[in-house]
């Protein structure tokens, strides 16, 4: 065979082995063997040049923080960066063609077919209050972006490109902060409660017994039937302003702790004719620590509330259960209930609920149905309560 062509042949498995740097001499009568030869240095340069872009990308690809991942245009996984690795353990021969939803652990396409339905005109998909799985069963809060790429994908049927922001860090910051906020607004209560029980209170106690002595000592019966209509009327105020301070912060709370604090509500309803309450407690609900036990209250004092004035309910369940460090508290009326759908966003209550509950890095959700009675469930971890 032909010397040069030989060359020609080692030459082209130089360049299909990567290595690009390779050249032969042309001769010098410039024939058509040179002219292959010339188009071969030429494709080998441009090879080159290539493939330090791909390796330029890679690097880039490979050491940006948030989790990348190259998606088909059927939700399997084609490609994805170191980070996604480190942060979830996973192997990246694990996860190269499994469906996206592999990542969020509930194996449904529900994640794929969020960003397949709502692409912008841009193409991009934004998602939030998702939540990745580790290999070990953890949680990962993340902030999700994607963006459809028609006629992108490997093998010409689209691809999506999904960005992962892992927002654990920014959660509990934020949670730090709203803790502190209802910690500081409890506080306030306490002391309100206290100041309008040790000096409002007692100085109408003052008042009432001084209206009481004249009422006994007055010789005129028109003046003795305006004294007894003030004092009466004393006694009102009086257990309106205790029933300020028990709301503000109830004595059993402290005393006695959450559930029969919960119980001692429910019988107050009940006594009032205003609703049936069932309290239920699960034989291994635990002790929970003192600002857990408030913010339960607070949750079960606004839907009541809620119940009472918007549902028109007159039946409340509540109970109280717990297992391997997890509680699990559910309330449920039998209102007339609401569509969540057209108030979110609104009800100052609703907010409080779910921010002290967020703040234990709990897990708060809200279910009704138009005259069906409305539900909330709370989930949380005790560890991560203290």
């Amino acid at each position: 065979m032909n010397q040069r062509v030989i060359n020609i042949q080692r030459l082209v498995a130089s360049y299909s082995a990567g290595d690009f740097g390779k050249r032969i001499a042309l001769s010098e009568d410039l024939d058509e063997t040179d002219a292959v030869i010339s188009a071969l240095h030429m494709l080998g340069e441009e090879l080159a040049a290539l493939t330090v872009s791909r390796d330029y990308f890679n690097n880039i690809f490979n050491t940006v923080s948030e989790m990348v991942l190259v998606l088909t245009a059927r939700g399997e996984i084609e490609e994805l960066n170191k980070a996604v690795c480190d942060r979830l353990g996973y192997l990246k021969s694990g996860l190269i063609g499994r469906r996206v939803e592999v990542l969020t652990g509930d194996g449904k396409p529900s994640l794929f077919r969020q960003i397949r339905k709502q692409p912008g005109p841009d193409g991009l998909v934004r998602i939030w209050n998702r939540s990745f799985v580790t290999t070990i069963g953890d949680t990962l809060p993340v902030e999700l972006v994607a963006r459809v790429l028609p006629g992108a994908g490997v093998r010409g049927r689209g691809s999506i490109l999904l960005t992962a922001k892992d927002m654990g860090p920014r959660q509990a910051a934020e949670n730090r902060l709203l803790r502190a906020v209802i910690d500081a607004q409890e506080q306030e209560r306490q002391r309100l409660a206290r100041d309008l029980h040790d000096g409002l209170g007692q100085q109408l106690s003052a008042v009432k017994f001084l209206v009481s002595t004249a009422v006994r000592e007055c010789q005129s019966p028109g003046l003795r039937e305006k004294l007894q209509a003030a004092n009466e009327s004393l006694f009102d105020v009086l257990a309106l302003t205790r029933r300020v301070c028990r709301n503000l912060m109830p004595p059993s709370l402290e005393d006695f702790g959450l559930i029969e604090t919960v119980r001692e509500l429910g019988q107050q309803l009940e006594q009032a004719g205003i609703m049936r309450v069932s309290v239920e407690v699960g034989r291994d609900f635990p002790e929970l620590p003192r600002p857990l036990q408030i913010d339960l209250y607070r949750v079960v004092q606004e839907f009541v509330s809620n119940a009472v004035r918007h549902g028109e309910a007159t039946y409340l369940q509540i109970r109280f259960a717990g297992r391997d460090g997890e509680v699990d508290v559910r309330l449920r009326d039998n209102g007339k209930g609401f569509d969540p759908v057209q108030v979110q966003g609104a009800g100052m209550g609703l907010r409080n609920m779910h921010s002290r509950i967020r703040s234990h890095q709990g897990v708060f959700l809200l279910e009704s149905w138009p005259g069906k009675g409305t539900e909330v469930r709370v989930r949380l971890s005790i560890v991560q309560s203290f």
